[in-house]
């Protein structure tokens, strides 16, 4: 574990900034921690978490998750955003 990633408790957007910093990749991390992005579906929440995996995927942070699942529309939001393409499924 990193000196960044000593024993105190991170909240999660301090996790996400540091690791969107070190360009940590999944499986090759520094911290002990497993973050997930779960993304809701459903008629207007998938017209909604479709824009927010759009800014996820433009603002680089795509590689600070581990784990990313979704339900309903969310599941195709979420097919879209782990390959890269998260602009695809909004257009």
């Amino acid at each position: 574990m990193s000196p960044a990633f000593s024993a105190r408790a991170l909240s999660v957007r301090d996790l996400i900034a540091a690791r969107a910093r070190s360009r940590s990749r999944p499986k090759h991390r520094d911290d002990p921690h497993t973050l997930a992005l779960c993304i809701e579906g459903g008629a207007m929440r998938g017209v909604v978490s479709a824009g927010m995996v759009v800014a996820l995927e433009q603002l680089g942070l795509l590689n600070v998750f581990d784990r990313v699942y979704g339900s309903s529309a969310g599941a195709m939001n979420a097919a879209f955003f782990v390959a890269g393409q998260a602009g695809f499924g909004t257009t």
